[in-house]
Parts: C-alpha cells; sequence; structure tokens
C-alpha cells in the first residue's frame, strides 16, 4: 500500500463546469470580502481574499490577504508575484480553480458566486460520473428488409362493343320493307299494320335501352374500380412512406454522424464507444449523407410491356419508382468487412475526410478493442496532433503511439505492425477475434509503400487489420482496395465505387469538424478509464497522511490541541 504525504483536501468543488470570461478584467479578487467579484459562501475565508492580476499577457496571484496562503499545482505559495502559467490549477483554501486562455474555471457549486457574465458546461449530461465510463447495453435496431408488395388494379371493365345504329339496323330495315310491300300491294289489314310496326318500335326502344344501360354500367364499373384502387393506392402508399420513415429514423439512429459523436464526448453519453467487435457494425463508418436505395423493395408484378390504353396499370410502377430511394440518409463505409479502402482527392479534401474518420472511429469504438496507426510525413504532424490525445492510438504499455511520420517512427512502428500482422498467421480465426482490431491510415504513404507490411492487404481482414490510403491521384492506391472513395474538388461529397462492381456508385456529401472541435474531444477522452468489475477494485490502493489523521478539512486540524 502506497503512502502519499502530498496534502489531501475534502474539496468543496470537484468540477470545472463554472466559466468565467477573463478578456474585460485586468484583476478581480476572489474571496470572502465585500466587493469580490468570484465570492466564496465560506466562514473559513470570513474577510480574507486572493488577488488574481494581469501584467501583460500573464497572470499573477497576490496571496497577502490569506492566512494561510494558496497553492499552483498542489505547490504551496504566500505573498504577491506567484506567476500563472496557462493551464495551471490554484486552490484557495477548500476550493480549486484552472485557468485556460483567458477564462478561470471552477465550480458551479453554490458557495461561489460571480457578478461576472459567467457560463455553466457540465462535463456529464447523464448519470456517468466523468471520467469514470461504465460501458452498459447497447440499444440495437434490426434493418426490417421484408418487401412490400402492391398489387396491380383489378381488369379493366370490357367497354360494350354493341354499336347503337348496328343495332338498330335490323329492325329499321324491316320497318321500311314492310312500308314499301304496303304501299307495293296495298292491303286494308290497319291492325296488323300496326302491330307490326308497334313490335318493330318496342324492339328499337329495348335496344337503345339496353345501349344506354350498357353505357351507364360501364362508366360506374369505371369509377367503382378508381375508387377502391385509389383507396388501396392512398393505404399501400401510407404504409410505404411509414416505412420508409422507420427506415429513415432506424439508420439515424444506429450510425452516428461525426457530429453526433462531437456531442456524444461533450455529453460524455453512454453511446460512447458503443460499437462492440461481435456488432455487425463494428467499423462501419457514416461518411455523410446522400442518396440510398431503400433495402425494404416494393415487389411488383413483373409486366412484359406499358399498358397505354389503362394508365391505372402502370400505377405500381409508378409508385415503385417514387419509393425506391431515400434522401439525405447516412451513406456508410463499411471498413468493417474490407480489407483496404481508397480515398483519392485534393490534399486538403483529404486531411477534412481523414479528420472526420479519426474522430468517428475514436469516439464509437472502445479502444482496447481498437487501435488506430496514422502514417504521414513530419509536416503533417501539427495538422494530426490532437488524435495523439484519443487512447485508441495508445499502442504499447511502454508508451508507443500509433504515430509514423519520421525515420525513428518508421522504423518502429513497420517493424510492430508487420511482426503483428506476420504473427496473426499462425493463429486461429478465434484467437484473432480476441485481438484488437488494426486500423492503419495512410495519410501519405510514400516513404513506406514498398515495406513488406502492404503485403498482407490483401488478406488484412482475416488477420484484424484494415488499411486506408489516402491518394491524390488514384493510380497510387494500393491494389488491394476494395472500395474507393473518390471526393470532389468543389464541394465536401464525392462518391463511393466498389472495385469489383464499377457500375455501383454511391454519392454523398459530408460536413467536416474543425480541428478545434476534434481537439476537445480527443483531450476530454484522453483521461476518461472504464470501469470494470474485479476483486481488486475494492482494495485501497494509497491513502494519504491526512486520510490515516482523519483530518479531512482546515477545521480538522487543530493546532492548538495537538501542540498543547
Amino acid at each position: 500500500m502506497k503512502i502519499s504525504l502530498s496534502p489531501y483536501l475534502e474539496r468543496q468543488n470537484s468540477n470545472f463546469n463554472r466559466e468565467i470570461p477573463l478578456q474585460n478584467y485586468d484583476k478581480i479578487k476572489i474571496g470572502n470580502v465585500q466587493g469580490c467579484e468570484v465570492f466564496i459562501r465560506d466562514s473559513d475565508l470570513y474577510k480574507e481574499y486572493l488577488l488574481l492580476y494581469r501584467i501583460d499577457n500573464d497572470f499573477y496571484i497576490d496571496a497577502s490577504n490569506l492566512k494561510i496562503g494558496a497553492s499552483i499545482n498542489a505547490i504551496p505559495i504566500t505573498g504577491d508575484g506567484n506567476r500563472l502559467s496557462n493551464s495551471d490549477f490554484f486552490f484557495v483554501y477548500n476550493y480549486n480553480f484552472y485557468i485556460y486562455n483567458n477564462t478561470l474555471y471552477t465550480s458551479d457549486s453554490e458557495k461561489i458566486d460571480t457578478y461576472i457574465d459567467s457560463s455553466i458546461s457540465k462535463e456529464s449530461l447523464t448519470h456517468l460520473k466523468y471520467p469514470i465510463f461504465i460501458r452498459s447495453v447497447r440499444q440495437k435496431y434490426n434493418e426490417i428488409e421484408a418487401p412490400i408488395e402492391v398489387l396491380p388494379p383489378q381488369k379493366k371493365p370490357e367497354k360494350p362493343q354493341n354499336n347503337l345504329l348496328a343495332s338498330l339496323m335490323p329492325t329499321a330495315a324491316m320497318l321500311v320493307i314492310m312500308i314499301l310491300v304496303k304501299g307495293a300491294f296495298g292491303g286494308s289489314n290497319m291492325s296488323y299494320i300496326l302491330y307490326f310496326g308497334a313490335t318493330m318500335a318496342i324492339g328499337m326502344i329495348t335496344t337503345v335501352s339496353t345501349y344506354v344501360n350498357g353505357v351507364k354500367d360501364y362508366k360506374k364499373n369505371i369509377k367503382i374500380r378508381e375508387k377502391k384502387y385509389s383507396s388501396y393506392l392512398n393505404m399501400m402508399e401510407n404504409e410505404i412512406v411509414k416505412a420508409r420513415n422507420d427506415e429513415e429514423l432506424i439508420l439515424r439512429k444506429k450510425y452516428a454522424s461525426v457530429a453526433d459523436a462531437i456531442e456524444f464526448v461533450k455529453n460524455f453519453d453512454g453511446r460512447l464507444f458503443e460499437k462492440a467487435k461481435a456488432d455487425d457494425d463494428f467499423l462501419n463508418i457514416n461518411i455523410g449523407i446522400g442518396r440510398y436505395k431503400s433495402k425494404r423493395k416494393i415487389k411488383i408484378k413483373p409486366r412484359d410491356f406499358i399498358e397505354t390504353e389503362d394508365e391505372m396499370m402502370n400505377y405500381p410502377i409508378n409508385i415503385h419508382d417514387k419509393y425506391e430511394y431515400l434522401e439525405n440518409v447516412p451513406v456508410i463505409l463499411e471498413l468493417g468487412k474490407m480489407n483496404a479502402v481508397g480515398v483519392v482527392g485534393e490534399r486538403n479534401k483529404l486531411y477534412q475526410f481523414c479528420k472526420n474518420l479519426i474522430v468517428e472511429i475514436c469516439v464509437l469504438h472502445y479502444f482496447e478493442e481498437l487501435k488506430v496507426f496514422l502514417i504521414m510525413d513530419d509536416d503533417d504532424k501539427t495538422y494530426f496532433d490532437w488524435a495523439r490525445w484519443f487512447k485508441n492510438t495508445n499502442i504499447t504499455p511502454d508508451g508507443m503511439r500509433g504515430f509514423i511520420f519520421d525515420d525513428e517512427s518508421r522504423k518502429r512502428g513497420l517493424e510492430y505492425l508487420y511482426n503483428e500482422i506476420s504473427s496473426r498467421e499462425t493463429l486461429k480465426k478465434d484467437e484473432i477475434r480476441n485481438l484488437p482490431t488494426i486500423a492503419i491510415i495512410c495519410y501519405k504513404s510514400d516513404a513506406v509503400r514498398n515495406h513488406l507490411l502492404f503485403g498482407y492487404v490483401k488478406k488484412a481482414k482475416e488477420l484484424g487489420f484494415v488499411f486506408v490510403f489516402m491518394e491524390e491521384h488514384e493510380e497510387l492506391l494500393n491494389m488491394g482496395c476494395d472500395e474507393r472513395v473518390f471526393l470532389e474538388s468543389s464541394y465536401n461529397g464525392g462518391y463511393i465505387q466498389n472495385s469489383n462492381s464499377g457500375e455501383n456508385i454511391q454519392s454523398f456529401s459530408f460536413d467536416h469538424i474543425s480541428k478545434m472541435d476534434a481537439e476537445k474531444s480527443a483531450l476530454k477522452l484522453a483521461c476518461v478509464s472504464e470501469s470494470k468489475m474485479s476483486l481488486t477494485s475494492t482494495l485501497i490502493k494509497s491513502i494519504t497522511m491526512y486520510e490515516l489523521l482523519g483530518i479531512m478539512s482546515v477545521k480538522d486540524l487543530d493546532l492548538q490541541k495537538k501542540m498543547g
């Protein structure tokens, strides 16, 4: 058991959620005196204060008005002229303060008040206590692929084929013949003539009535058919729209964007490191939004020809075409299912894409299950220096980082990678699955292109590796790339093309995050540790002298009694 003699204080503020901007202040008082810009409600500080003041661009502390002084980075100070560096901590009795970029950070405790316009930002908006992270159960979503069948309308009613004039011709002809015969031969049997004429008239009326009713019935059946099928189509269209909305919602929930990842870090959300190696979407990366062919196909009866006389027969085709694609949904790069991916574009576009890729990989994948290597030139260090704070780049216990940029790091890093990937050839699949997956991002590969490591690209997936090659010219891509991503120069977007089926192209657009947001996320996750269940976690590993003596605050240190 290690005993530390460093001072231990049960501090009143254990967070730095309150942000107090100091841009407009050259000096402020912190204490329990009237007029203090930062007022501490604590009787131990009665009529005492610390003066924080600025000379040029540096801050200094005057602790002359504190009885027992203060401390900077746990080093006791007294008097005036104590210089503060950017990112230094200082303590006033039981209260912590932190200064960074002209901003003073302290607790959101009710005991600390200020009339300076300040803001509160919590490290965690959940029940997780930053920086201790608990990997909880992940809410998963299944993408429904069952087709939706749209039936064709019933057969169109037969249009009456009888011609009214042709139907009346026989009766009319008989009437004309009778009149001609009567006129030629004469005769006086008028009753017969009237009877014959009436019979023919009734026949003609019946024919006309039958024709008119047939036309009416045809029109009525057409309207009934249209009404019933329109009602059916409305019902099916509502079902399809709901299915498409559900599909879009599932895609957005299942595949968090890089902007979502940034928010997860800000809020210390439970969705951090949510993708496990056993998940089917492990290393599936949301690279932007685009037009996506729905997995829930609309099933229609195939037709040999397009109907021109009956437009309703074409309605199922119209519905199919209208809802075949989803708009503005996540476009996924399935890195976990590939050996290698090539990204082609101008260098500034490659940088923005790479920045998004690193953040999304490191925020959503657990650092003990996925390790990240970044290969670049020495000149690129300043662009990616923030990435070193992600724990996914911590490779070995002796402090090796996953950055290859100069002769020394190339020698050590490539040797490590080659030994690791070649040693996995002798392992069984189950043994490889228990090892961390290693993602190698080759931002610039000119200096390492001919290394033996890249002879394993075509079987990287089975050995627990994945490569991402970024080049300005597609001719320079490694021949083992399963897919290629082409970035446009005029806007943030491009398309994915499968190497084995060039006709399959998936367009997308993306919003890149700033370097500052990437750095803030990396810094916040740098000190995160997982709470694991173990016997040793219940044992005390270290204790301070103050804890042994039961001194939890300044009041417990009764010097008069102890000095007797």
